[in-house]
């Protein structure tokens, strides 16, 4: 790649990131959740790959490590899932209940288990766009 996109690359990926994460943890504040902000990350992973090359991303983020938090996350989705069933409220047994309490309106964590649900999507989606793209970009 010509040394003018490495370095606009360079300028471009923080800020990127910065809203990435930030649309990800306020997902139940705006309009947007965990997917729209991990596609938003798993982006910029992606410009990376394609302006530096695998080789180079592999050695920042190994696609071993990406699939392991990929799958750790959607893991720790399934078990919130059946904590909620377990009703520690006693007056809910459902999946995906919301076993925490709401705090104050428009806070960040006034959403209960919302919010954690919505980083952990985040998580397993960025790192799992990753891994497929990094995968595909072998062939």
């Amino acid at each position: 790649m010509p040394r003018v996109i490495k370095i606009l690359t360079n300028y471009v990926i923080g800020p990127i990131i910065t809203f990435g994460v930030y649309v990800f943890v306020f997902g139940h504040l705006l309009p947007g959740e965990g997917f729209d902000g991990g596609m938003i990350v798993a982006s910029i992973f992606i410009l990376c790959i394609i302006v530096y090359g695998k080789e180079e991303m592999e050695k920042r983020i190994s696609i071993g490590n990406a699939v392991f938090i990929s799958v750790f996350s959607g893991i720790l989705i399934i078990i919130m899932g059946f904590v909620g069933m377990l009703g520690l409220r006693f007056e809910h047994k459902y999946y995906l209940d919301n076993f925490l309490s709401q705090g104050t309106f428009s806070h960040l964590f006034s959403g209960g288990t919302v919010p954690i649900f919505n980083i952990l999507v985040g998580l397993s989606i960025t790192f799992g766009f990753y891994a497929i793209f990094a995968y595909l970009s072998e062939y």
